[in-house]
């Protein structure tokens, strides 16, 4: 986000401070960091620099909370008024950890106050250390980290303002930006808490880094009333014309009331819906003449997600454009003559994928998915972009030149999925900007492919673990494959139970590759190949290291390996790899090793480091301490898999709030087609009462309903009794 200096962004003139603390009166605000009237009882917070002042072994806390302190311990600044102004002034940056090497954790302030009325905030954060005992500003490109939220906790807030601020010198000033890319310095709040999360840049790699705590800062806020009252008042939506002033946005309330007053002081009306539509990016649906029963994405065509994949034709000739463009939600790959498809519920967990690549399509598409939750009805079709997952443009190859082709088909794959959920699937002509949608080409008839991957295994997201010695919180990864000349076989193991039997046909793990993000152990090689095994086991598992316990190799195989081809998925710490087999596995339900082992070109000596510590991770047998534990074997691919662990003074422990008894493991998805069960209709993997209700919905005449298991084209009690003689878990 753009920062500008703020006597030029405001067009005021530097100076002494007006008015310090909470007062209401109007201000100025200058980079002046050690301003003597500025204490006002505000507290300067304490910095954690590792000191452990107490001698206890454990550095002390920063009584301001931190990024290494869970949960956020919050400095409350209280209830602000409409028209008061104060500064905040506080000590931040990274610093060495006790027992530390380098700048490897960072310090962040949290901030909390609350403003009793829809209002606007403008904030400045100056920046800068002490030099010769005077504090002296950030210089120009140095950087500031401040985050704004409305709400109580970050994890449930709408943010305001996020972003790392570059600055021509201090101060430096957050923006908020119009969907008509307009940036403005006031900032619209709702009524009620508003919370700040102050810092430096984190750059713990060159030592000393210019973000070395201490660093200093002061935070100065303005609390000032909307320019119309009832932009802050109003209850009608933005989207709808009303007799009444105002709509409930106060951002666009006001933007909207710039170019016409009388929609703020008399009416909101038709004109003001909109000029809200052009400058807020508001959406109003619209679907007038459909050419095709799924022109409107309010009447979609059923995809049956069941069957795993089907290949349907389209053609968008003539279609309407009714979806949601110049939204903050969506992507910037506008859709014109959209044509919809409504494909669920989902069997289980698992991957969508919507591809129109390789199937001969022709003409410039994007594909957008909305996720409706458990319900396939569209709900108001004006909260559509609230429902936006995702959207690609150019996704496909269709030359073979080994390039993604501009301007051609798409194709998009939507990961982690939710059983039962419903997603909506919209298709459409690239929008250039400028380009009338009744303007836009359409795309030559060709087809498209919707198919579903189910997750048959989830270890959970990956997570960070908490060190004992300062209690910051780490990315722990061990080196799969080649660790050193004597361990040139060194692989993890990893055990999980199959509920429901299946085909696998891909794995996702999460780690990094040595060449961008760590130095690779001696003699080590970035690796090429993924070797993959998978081995049964009893429901005893190992207790020592190097001891058999009986494994059954299943399957093993290789697949070519690009490590520097990742996602960065927010649901992990870290680089999360897709990897599709070349061979399935079919696997029943039952106890199994998973075994990973990076090389390079066939040889041994490929190695990846790979991080650990899963939110679902395996209960431990007898748990003595809060170590890591998981399993490895030096002889590959002989089995004799041992569980091994670090010395018995922990090193890490998990983080507060997590089961302190969970082994430390890989945060593994397995993925594929659940194995088809007679009887389980709904595909929950287990034939129950569930089916049954199925069954009693589609009871009478069906032909080809999934329900009529006897195939007599009717539902019936014979039907109901196959069911019951199928209960329990399918195999």
């Amino acid at each position: 986000m753009q920062m500008k200096n703020l006597a030029t962004f405001l067009g005021r003139s530097l100076g002494a401070w007006l008015v310090i603390g909470t007062t209401g009166a109007a201000w100025a605000q200058v980079c002046n960091l050690a301003d003597p009237a500025s204490g006002a009882g505000l507290v300067e917070t304490g910095f954690n620099n590792g000191v452990d002042a107490d001698l206890d072994g454990v550095a002390d806390p920063d009584p301001n909370g931190g990024w290494n302190v869970t949960p956020a311990a919050f400095s409350e600044l209280g209830a602000q008024s409409v028209g008061s102004s104060f500064r905040f002034t506080g000590e931040v940056g990274t610093f060495v950890p006790l027992n530390g090497t380098s700048s490897s954790s960072r310090d962040l302030d949290w901030l909390r106050f609350s403003v009793p009325a829809s209002c606007y905030l403008e904030v400045t954060l100056s920046m800068g250390r002490t030099v010769d005992g005077a504090p002296v500003g950030f210089a120009g490109g140095e950087q500031s980290y401040l985050s704004m939220y409305s709400g109580s906790v970050q994890a449930s807030a709408k943010t305001l303002v996020a972003g790392a601020f570059d600055s021509d010198g201090c101060p430096q000033v957050p923006l908020v930006r119009l969907p008509n890319g307009i940036e403005r310095f006031r900032i619209p709040a709702p009524a009620g808490d508003v919370v700040l999360v102050i810092s430096t840049a984190f750059n713990p790699t060159s030592a000393p880094t210019k973000y070395d705590g201490p660093v200093l800062y002061a935070l100065d806020v303005t609390v000032s009333a909307l320019d119309s009252a009832s932009c802050g008042t109003a209850a009608g939506e933005c989207t709808q014309a009303s007799t009444e002033p105002g709509c409930n946005d106060a951002l666009c309330c006001e933007t909207v009331c710039q170019f016409n007053t009388e929609c703020c002081n008399v009416a909101w009306d038709a004109n003001c819906v909109q000029v809200g539509v052009a400058e807020c990016g508001n959406f109003v649906f619209a679907c007038v003449n459909p050419i095709t029963d799924n022109d409107c994405f309010t009447t979609p065509a059923q995809i049956d997600l069941a069957g795993g994949s089907i290949t349907f034709g389209f053609d968008n000739t003539g279609a309407n454009t009714d979806g949601p463009n110049n939204v903050n939600s969506l992507c910037s790959s506008n859709t014109a003559r959209d044509v919809w498809y409504l494909a669920g519920p989902a069997p289980t967990d698992g991957d969508l994928r919507v591809t129109m690549c390789g199937l001969g399509n022709f003409g410039d598409s994007v594909v957008s998915i909305y996720n409706l939750g458990a319900s396939p009805d569209i709900g108001d079709p004006s909260d559509l972009p609230t429902k936006y997952a995702g959207c690609r443009d150019d996704s496909c190859d269709e030359d073979g030149d080994g390039t993604t082709d501009s301007g051609g088909p798409s194709a998009i794959t939507l990961v982690g999925t939710t059983q039962g959920n419903y997603y909506l699937i919209r298709l459409g002509t690239f929008l250039d900007d400028g380009q009338s949608p009744d303007d836009a080409p359409a795309l030559t008839p060709g087809s498209m492919t919707v198919a579903y991957r189910s997750t048959l295994y989830d270890n959970g997201r990956q997570k960070r673990v908490k060190k004992v010695s300062d209690s910051s919180l780490v990315n722990l990864y061990y080196t799969s494959g080649y660790q050193s000349a004597t361990n040139a076989r060194y692989v993890i193991a990893q055990p999980f139970t199959l509920i429901n039997g299946g085909t696998i046909d891909g794995f996702e793990f999460v780690g990094f590759n040595y060449s961008t993000a760590n130095t690779l152990p001696a003699g080590a090689a970035i690796a090429d190949t993924l070797r993959y095994a998978v081995y049964s086991r009893s429901g005893n598992w190992l207790n020592a290291f190097s001891e058999a316990n009986g494994e059954t190799l299943v399957a093993e195989g290789t697949v070519t390996f690009n490590p520097n081809s990742y996602a960065n998925i927010n649901s992990d710490y870290g680089r999360r790899y897709f990897i599709d087999l070349t061979a399935p596995i079919d696997l029943f339900s039952g106890d199994y090793y998973w075994v990973l082992k990076p090389e390079k070109a066939g040889a041994t000596n490929g190695a990846f480091g790979v991080f650990y510590y899963a939110a679902n991770g395996i209960p431990q047998q007898s748990p003595t301490s809060f170590r890591p534990a998981y399993w490895a074997s030096l002889n590959w691919p002989t089995s004799g898999f041992g569980r091994y662990a670090a010395s018995a003074t922990p090193t890490y422990v998990v983080q507060t709030g997590d089961n302190p008894d969970i082994y430390y493991k890989t945060a593994l998805r397995l993925k594929g087609v659940v194995n088809a069960c007679f009887g389980d209709i709904d595909g929950s993997g287990e034939v129950d009462n569930g089916d049954v209700a199925f069954a009693l919905l589609d009871y009478g005449r069906c032909p080809g309903c999934a329900s009529d298991l006897d195939g007599t084209g009717e539902v019936d009690f014979g039907d109901v009794a196959l069911i019951l003689l199928s209960t329990g878990p399918c195999q």
